[in-house]
């Protein structure tokens, strides 16, 4: 299974290298404000998107659901690797919208894994790294909603530019 996602994951990446060479980079013409927030917008559902389906697929996995889970988590890479070809994405784009990624994740992840499993939306587990800082901290319940609410806003306006 590895060596088969290795090896496909090589093939796309020397088809998209091998690929720039035959578009001509000198006509393209500058984006406009509308069509940059369209495409930012593309950008932040594919990434919801792509989180969702993640942890859908990660909760049945671990409910014994492994069909649905795994059918699931491909689509969730899927997903990942469309962007490139449904988004037009600059290289100093690049920075702004991965951390915009991680904060996304960090805020929908959990709670999404925690709804699908029938679990508290708060529900702090013991075995993921996250989980062991979240009980070192021990903080109040309130402020879990909290620590999902603020990444989740500051990754929504780091990818769309707000």
């Amino acid at each position: 299974m590895k060596k088969s996602l290795i090896t496909l994951s090589l093939v796309l990446i020397s088809f998209l290298s091998y690929s720039q060479n035959y578009f001509n980079l000198d006509n393209i013409k500058p984006i406009s404000n509308k069509d940059r927030m369209n495409n930012n917008y593309k950008k932040l559902a594919l990434f919801t998107a792509h989180i969702i389906l993640d942890a859908s697929g990660d909760a049945f996995n671990d409910e014994g659901y492994k069909t649905l889970g795994h059918t699931l988590n491909a689509l969730a890479i899927a997903d990942l690797l469309s962007i490139p070809f449904l988004t037009n994405t600059k290289k100093e784009d690049f920075i702004p919208e991965i951390a915009g990624y991680i904060l996304l994740r960090i805020g929908m992840f959990d709670p999404t894994y925690n709804i699908t499993r029938g679990l508290d939306f708060n529900y702090v587990g013991n075995s993921s790294i996250s989980d062991k800082l979240i009980k070192k901290l021990k903080s109040p319940n309130g402020i879990g909603y909290l620590g999902r609410i603020v990444p989740t806003c500051i990754g929504v306006s780091l990818i769309l530019r707000l």
